[in-house]
């Protein structure tokens, strides 16, 4: 609870783009850093973004695989298509273990690259001074 108290105080003192550098620096390497300082760009973001979308695109296409194999699976038993539809329905929509893990890894993207669009370039070099 004091950590979050002090991070709000830095915050309100020093500005949050500061505040943010100085807390991300004690837990990267000063080549990271000096990396991510040097190609903070817009476009950065914009990538981060669309790894985000293909992740859960992904996510999607992998149910919607299994499902559409499992309504093959019953029209190769010969099932009546209404079957084979809600099998299909039903099948995509199981919830997958690796769900959970492609959801955080898109989440993991959104929130790396709002932290890049909210740092300002030129805070960045002298915060980890």
């Amino acid at each position: 609870m004091k950590q979050a108290v002090d991070f709000c105080l830095d915050t309100l003192n020093d500005g949050g783009a500061s505040t943010i550098a100085d807390r991300a620096s004690a837990y990267v390497t000063d080549k990271s850093w000096d990396a991510l300082v040097k190609q903070h760009r817009r476009k950065g973001c914009d990538d981060l973004a669309k790894l985000a979308r293909r992740i859960l695109l992904g996510k999607e296409q992998i149910h919607d695989f299994l499902g559409r194999s499992a309504g093959s699976f019953m029209g190769f038993l010969g099932r009546p298509r209404i079957e084979r539809v809600f099998v299909q329905e039903v099948v995509s929509r199981i919830p997958l273990p690796i769900d959970v893990k492609l959801s955080a890894a898109a989440r993991a993207c959104r929130s790396r690259g709002s932290m890049s669009a909210s740092l300002e370039v030129r805070i960045l070099p002298t915060a980890h001074a």
